[in-house]
């Protein structure tokens, strides 16, 4: 199992559209070989958003990921919206289940 987690930190005024650009990728996750699970999650007391996809193996969130990012319009390349969307930097990071 592999858990991809995505944090981030939207001005206000963008909250929305982030919010549309996190359910377009987990949209186009969607057909992915290999994904178990994908959520946009909102904190109750802060402005913060998660994206969140788990996957089978690394090796499927590999091809997965790169199959998502174009429903993702600031990620393509020379698009400055992504950093004025951001209140702060977004997070990214990746997780093991603990054996045991």
């Amino acid at each position: 199992m592999f858990v991809h987690l995505s944090i981030h930190y939207p001005r206000s005024d963008h909250e929305a559209e982030l919010v549309a650009s996190m359910h377009r990728f987990g949209a186009a996750a969607a057909a992915a070989p290999g994904l178990l699970h994908a959520a946009t999650l909102k904190e109750e007391r802060s402005p913060r958003l998660v994206g969140l996809t788990v996957w089978d193996s690394r090796a499927a969130w590999e091809a997965g990921v790169e199959r998502s990012r174009p429903g993702v319009t600031c990620l393509q390349a020379g698009d400055s919206r992504c950093e004025c969307r951001h209140g702060r930097g977004a997070r990214r990071g990746v997780t093991h289940p603990t054996l045991g």
